[in-house]
């Protein structure tokens, strides 16, 4: 099936490459949000303004990877109009790889940094509070401040209005050293689909710990001929723990990256994997050090879907050293912003009634804890008294 999937998706490439920019829009119009996604970056590019795409439609698309794509190519084709209106729905955006993309184009149309920065910077300092107090929830999906920090330095421009300067001279360099990590990041964080074969062609050769270098890239490439490769990733458990851990960890987070929700129901099998057969084997203590359902929980939040399945965790404390699995469910929840789904667990346990109420608090305001002021339970009248500071 993997071998189907690459050679259909490589199929497409191809066509995008050859079609007309009229047969590029009309396709962009019709298409499953896996085509809209390839066409997105090819219409990229070309660098192609075009009065017929309706940039807004695709920029608000209820599937990640369209809205990123399409903020992926907008960077490279708009002007400052276009980068005011990339950085205006960075603000309300809630996926973390999205809002990057975002910024990132934001910037390469005449955007300042510092304005830009500003938008990464208060979303990777953001909060929810649930039953055991206010945590931090950027770091869940790889976008802590010190992780944004890092990305924002391999996305850096060197020149206004250029963010994609990167790609010729990282190409440069891995030719000289393929092993050349900062490069392959830096290349990748281009998202150039032309980039595919070179970053593809790093794996056969690499070791373990490039492996997990190139993993992360393919999240940061973007392009959904890696789709295959990742979820292969997710079921490799005949590997030594530590590593096997780390690798199925990293694609997790890529296939969030990339944002396509049919990859979901490969991520919610992952999880019964996870949970039944391969944390806290003997010898296997990375498994509890580096729990992988911690990555699979973040990455369904940024494929902003399977709430039924995020909500079993809102009261797991068991299985991690964080103290279980209920901070990535409430941060995937947030994003996926179900609000109806989480009311019905405000008359459940009390953790997970507050851990409920915390990320309605998020997703409506003030108004969500004043209807439960009632609620007497110490967990959730903290929530509630948290809120009124």
């Amino acid at each position: 099936m993997n071998m189907i999937e690459n050679r259909f998706r490589a199929g497409l490439h191809s066509l995008m490459a050859r079609a007309s920019d009229q047969m590029l829009i009309a396709i962009l119009r019709r298409r499953s949000p896996n085509t809209r996604l390839i066409a997105l970056r090819e219409l990229g590019l070309r660098e192609l303004v075009d009065s017929r795409v309706d940039w807004g439609n695709f920029l608000n698309n209820p599937v990640p990877g369209v809205r990123r794509s399409a903020a992926w190519a907008q960077g490279r084709s708009g002007g400052k109009l276009e980068g005011d209106r990339l950085l205006e729905v960075a603000r309300t955006e809630r996926v973390d790889m999205v809002r990057f993309s975002q910024v990132l184009g934001a910037v390469s149309c005449g955007v300042s940094s510092d304005a830009a920065w500003s938008v990464l910077d208060q979303a990777a300092r953001r909060t929810l509070r649930g039953g055991y107090g206010e945590r931090a929830m950027g770091g869940f999906s790889g976008f802590s401040l010190e992780n944004c920090t890092d990305l924002w330095g391999l996305g850096t421009q060197t020149k206004p209005g250029d963010v994609f300067f990167n790609r010729a001279r990282a190409r440069e360099v891995l030719g000289f050293d393929p092993e050349d990590r900062a490069a392959i990041l830096r290349l990748a964080m281009c998202g150039d689909p032309r980039d595919f074969q070179i970053l593809s062609g790093l794996w056969a050769g690499a070791g373990r710990r490039m492996r997990l270098v190139l993993t992360a890239a393919m999240g940061l490439h973007g392009d959904p001929r890696w789709i295959p490769r990742l979820v292969g990733a997710l079921k490799s458990m005949d590997v030594d723990p530590g590593h096997g851990f780390a690798l199925r960890s990293e694609a997790a987070l890529a296939l969030g990256r990339i944002g396509l929700p049919s990859v979901a129901p490969a991520l919610c099998e992952a999880l019964e994997l996870e949970a039944l057969d391969h944390e806290g084997r003997p010898g296997a203590g990375l498994g509890i050090q580096r729990p992988v359902r911690r990555y699979l929980l973040a990455a369904l939040g940024e494929l902003q879907c399977s709430a039924d399945v995020l909500v079993q965790y809102l009261g797991n404390t068991h299985g991690s050293a964080e103290g279980g699995f209920y901070l990535p469910a409430m941060d995937a929840l947030w994003k996926v912003g179900d609000a109806d789904r989480l009311r019905k667990f405000l008359d459940g346990p009390e953790f997970v009634a507050a851990n409920a109420l915390g990320v309605l608090a998020a997703l409506e305001g003030e108004d969500a804890l004043q209807s439960h002021t009632g609620d007497t339970r110490p967990m959730v009248q903290a929530v509630i008294d948290g809120g009124s500071d």
